[in-house]
């Protein structure tokens, strides 16, 4: 399932295709937000699910599975690392929670000056504070 938004990064997109061609996936595509696309798929392809977590009862009514909850920021990076697992180009030019380009800029916490005087972004799996993982993010 690829909800797209509006303003999605091109590098997300391209991370998206690869993703799906490297892994045969069969890709439900959804453009907009996130309520109204659950709304169609449950019109469009409605399913029997074991039961883990509802959404919420405003919400159009899907099992969430999220196998990775209870699993730290520094957790996720450990893992995707050390199996080299692909992930979006964004994280290490210094984004750590993807939105939209309206709303997504990289992290201030991971910012540095380079040996050029440039402002500069260390990677997303460098962040020392995991409670900071949003701050790239408008609200």
């Amino acid at each position: 399932l690829y909800i797209k938004s509006k303003s999605v990064f091109p590098e997300v997109e391209k991370f998206i295709q690869i993703s799906r061609d490297n892994y045969s996936l069969e890709m439900l595509n959804y453009h907009g937000r996130i309520k109204d696309s659950l709304t169609e798929l449950k019109k469009g392809h409605p399913g029997h699910l074991e039961s883990f977590s509802m959404t919420d009862a405003d919400w159009p009514q899907f099992m969430r599975v999220n196998p990775l909850l209870n699993w730290s920021y520094k957790h996720i990076w450990q893992f995707l690392r050390s199996l080299n697992i692909p992930y979006c180009s964004l994280y290490d030019r210094g984004y750590t929670s993807l939105g939209s380009m309206n709303n997504t800029h990289p992290n201030p916490h991971l910012q540095y000056i380079d040996d050029r005087g440039i402002l500069s972004y260390h990677p997303a799996h460098t962040l020392v504070n995991e409670n900071s993982e949003r701050h790239g993010r408008n609200t």
